[in-house]
């Protein structure tokens, strides 16, 4: 039996005091009732009974057999929504498969490179988009989303160019940067050969007259939202004709910078039946509802990797090592020369001209001073950034990408999309103004299934400290270890606010309608 005295002696050493009577009643009925219940399972009928009501239930182990596609997806860790599209829309594993969907010829360049299969993001996206429902593809960076929305679209080009005039792109693809833009170009121009078709970039800072020559004979477009919306006004292409459209880092397209931009372009592409694909390796909330603006109801979202939680903030590849160290700001170029001694000994040695890293600054004149400082210290570099003209931006790249030099220092502009291969470093010398900025930094190393490397300089201040939570939760996503020096600046994850109210703003889906302009006469 239990005793009160035994109960009161036992609270009294756990709570440091002596219980009240009512903690005291508490305990011993807690006690009593788990008593009576070893007791009841002890008893023999008791355990009859409790077998026999067992055996009358299904066994929890004779579940449903995982389908083929089911366990690929789990392998992949490949989710698909709503669940009707999951149970209809099996992956494309192999170039076999991948034949009865997508054009026969594409499928061959691709053996043709050697290339195993398709990707997860590929294998997924394509027996979505070419049964003509709209998709969000979501998956991290290097992973094969070019050709993903690419593949598809090429394939319907035999419907799509019927009828089609001078300057009347079939496909419109629009990217955030000119680099981007024309690295994905590069991509379509070889595909669409296989098709009979041709493609054409359109970006600022170069003149327009090149662009405007290619743009009149073009069957897919890739494009920067400025330029194209220049040439919409001018009328040196038509829209009306697009029957695939695509958001290529479509975050970033749907973020407030390019925005309305974007609603422009979409309003010209003013065929109904057009397909809409929006593709990018962060898909952070504030955007979601946007995203909606732009695609059918019955769009299907595809996410490759780890489903997060808006707290959660975005999943970096796992590939990469990530590593975090906290100095004064005055401190970083100092920081910044012992990680490229330690790593290469010296910019004349063997293993830095095989090298290829990159070195990510917050502002345009923070890299010009970056690429003269590491120039004068003997580690050759190129930069990139928004004050240098496109011929040099271009020289500036193929450089790095070419291996003639080892070392970019770039802006956020060379942060999303850029494929370019065998990158072993990433360094943040300055932290970028968001998280996801962050994600897609580190993403140009760890491409295609391959390790890389990145460290970042923390110094906590301005509009660091309150990136620190999620940067932490980052980090612990991907089994990284935090440094206790992050941990100082705190670990919360603020919330992001409304452009013009602040903490105050409109909930999601109650923005209500933009103000309209009034002219007086």
């Amino acid at each position: 039996m239990v005793s009160e005295e035994k109960i009161t002696k036992k609270l009294t050493k756990k709570l440091g005091r002596e219980p009240t009577a009512d903690e005291v009643a508490k305990k011993m009925k807690k006690m009593l009732k788990k008593a009576a219940k070893k007791a009841e399972a002890a008893s023999p009928a008791k355990t009859e009974k409790k077998r026999k009501a067992e055996e009358a239930q299904p066994s929890k182990d004779t579940k449903k057999p995982k389908t083929d596609a089911e366990s690929w997806r789990a392998a992949q860790r490949v989710a698909v929504t709503p669940a009707a599209a999951s149970a209809k829309y099996a992956p494309a594993t192999t170039w076999a498969s991948a034949r009865s969907m997508v054009d026969g010829e594409l499928v061959a360049l691709c053996e043709a490179k050697g290339w195993p299969g398709p990707t997860p993001i590929q294998a997924q996206c394509w027996p979505i988009l070419c049964d003509d429902r709209d998709v969000v593809a979501v998956a991290e960076t290097g992973s094969g989303k070019t050709l993903g929305f690419g593949m598809p679209a090429l394939s319907k080009f035999k419907k799509a160019l019927a009828g089609r005039g001078k300057r009347q792109p079939a496909m419109l693809v629009l990217a955030p940067t000119r680099e981007l833009a024309n690295q994905s170009f590069e991509v379509l121009q070889e595909f669409c050969g296989k098709v009979g078709a041709t493609a054409a970039v359109a970006y600022g800072g170069v003149p327009k007259h090149e662009q405007k020559r290619e743009i009149a004979k073009c069957a897919a477009l890739v494009a920067t939202p400025g330029r194209l919306n220049d040439f919409i006004q001018e009328g040196s292409v038509d829209l009306s004709k697009v029957s695939f459209f695509c958001l290529d880092e479509a975050d970033r397209m749907l973020d407030m910078g390019f925005v309305q931009e974007v609603k422009k372009i979409a309003a010209a592409c003013s065929n109904p039946e057009k397909l809409t694909a929006m593709f990018s390796a962060t898909w952070p909330t504030e955007v979601q509802n946007i995203a909606s603006e732009f695609l059918k109801p019955d769009f299907v979202r595809v996410n490759v990797g780890a489903e997060r939680g808006a707290d959660e903030g975005p999943e970096a590849n796992k590939r990469i090592d990530q590593s975090v160290i906290v100095t004064e700001e005055r401190s970083r170029d100092g920081r910044l020369l012992e990680i490229l001694k330690q790593r290469y000994q010296s910019g004349t040695s063997a293993n830095y001209a095989t090298a290829r890293l990159i070195v990510f600054g917050l502002y345009k004149k923070e890299c010009a001073r970056l690429e003269t400082f590491l120039n004068g210290k003997k580690w050759k570099c190129v930069a990139i950034h928004g004050d240098m003209s496109q011929a040099a931006r271009n020289q500036a790249f193929e450089d790095f990408k070419s291996g003639a030099v080892p070392l970019l220092v770039a802006t956020d502009v060379a942060a999303r999309g850029l494929d370019i291969p065998n990158v072993e470093l990433v360094v943040n010398f300055s932290f970028p103004l968001t998280i996801e900025d962050y994600v897609h930094r580190i993403g140009r190393t760890g491409r295609a299934g391959k390790t890389g490397t990145s460290i970042t300089l923390f110094h906590g201040e301005g509009h660091e400290k309150a990136l620190a939570g999620a940067l932490q939760n980052v980090l612990r996503g991907a089994d990284m270890p935090v440094p206790k020096e992050l941990l100082k600046f705190g670990s919360t994850v603020k919330k992001k606010q409304d452009k013009n109210y602040g903490a105050f703003g409109p909930k999601r889906g109650m923005e209500g309608k933009t103000a309209t302009k009034i002219t007086f006469d």
